[in-house]
């Protein structure tokens, strides 16, 4: 509870995907008392020693949003708690792998599988020799084979957290070469460490990523001269975009210090609504909108295909005709 040990964390896609940008799973947590620096040291590796710390933070975060006195969903809790720790364990991971694509309709797991199994014929060595200091976008099994090979990594975009800025590889080179046990240093962040506390609130609290399809169209397969897609140039103005003389970060780190915003309420399983949520939420939006406009003048067929688009979206709520779709040629 003192958050000296972390558990899974949440399970929701976008809330984990923001929980993990100051957070690392199954890992022993020490802070710097002088800088707020926190490193995580994973105990994935450690079994049989490493289960019961990580029952015990997985229980600690499931039980902390049950109703007091609610034994079937106390004991549920404790259930679940073994469930996320057996599942984490390297030996399980076939097993565990097979089911959820069975179970899978829409095929997403079976793709990034295949870009798993794709990526581990690659000689570790080589991945552990990558001097990239950043995880690259993977979205085919040759990307994930590239994003292993030093010097052929750089030539995938980076992944991109919320705020629009590179992720980090979590323990760089050399130390990954020779370390078995995941080690994740992150620095004292005002805005990343709010947001990901709210997002592993009992609230239900999500910033989700832009979105990859806009009116049909993936932005990711629509690339420019140079090679990168719509969507990963977006998401690099959203890092990079001032407004006002302030990047997103220091905007929302801004609005995070002050007394409007301190004095809010976070929200809650019962009362989801928070107002801290969303003036976080609104300035995001802002600056998507703003570095959507900005990438689409790179694209002048696009924004044209847009116009064209919207244009035909009038019509037929007037009960017109419509028109061709404006994005075939991109779809082919």
């Amino acid at each position: 509870m003192e958050g000296k040990i972390t558990g899974y964390g949440p399970t929701d896609p976008q809330a984990r995907k923001t929980w993990l940008l100051q957070n690392q799973p199954y890992s022993f947590v020490s802070v710097d008392p002088e800088t707020g620096k926190k490193t995580f040291l994973s105990f994935s590796r450690f079994d049989p020693y490493g289960v019961p710390f990580g029952m015990a933070a997985d229980f600690a975060q499931i039980a902390g949003q049950l109703e007091e006195g609610d034994r079937d969903t106390f004991a549920k809790g404790a259930v679940l708690a073994m469930v996320n720790n057996l599942a984490s364990k390297t030996y399980l991971q076939g097993l565990i792998q097979a089911v959820n694509i069975l179970s899978d309709d829409r095929g997403s797991k079976l793709q990034a599988y295949m870009e798993q199994r794709a990526a581990s014929y690659v000689p570790n060595l080589l991945g552990a020799a990558n001097p990239d200091p950043h995880l690259r976008e993977v979205r085919t099994v040759l990307d994930a084979m590239q994003a292993k090979v030093p010097g052929f990594s750089k030539s995938l975009p980076p992944r991109r957290d919320v705020l629009g800025e590179p992720i980090t590889v979590p323990m760089g080179y050399p130390w990954n070469a020779i370390n078995p046990f995941a080690v994740k240093s992150v620095d004292a962040d005002t805005v990343r460490d709010e947001m990901a506390r709210l997002s592993a609130s009992d609230a239900g609290i999500r910033f989700p990523m832009p979105p990859q399809k806009m009116d049909g169209l993936d932005l990711t397969t629509v690339k420019g001269e140079d090679g990168v897609s719509v969507y990963d140039r977006w998401m690099q103005n959203i890092g990079e975009l001032s407004i006002g003389g302030k990047s997103l970060h220091d905007k929302l780190s801004d609005t995070i210090n002050s007394n409007a915003y301190q004095n809010a309420a976070d929200g809650n399983g019962t009362f989801r609504i928070s107002r801290k949520v969303d003036m976080i939420q609104d300035i995001l939006n802002r600056y998507r909108q703003q570095a959507l406009r900005e990438t689409l003048k790179e694209f002048p067929e696009l924004q044209q295909a847009m116009r064209e688009y919207k244009a035909g979206a009038r019509r037929v709520r007037a009960g017109q005709t419509p028109a061709t779709d404006p994005f075939a040629v991109f779809n082919q």
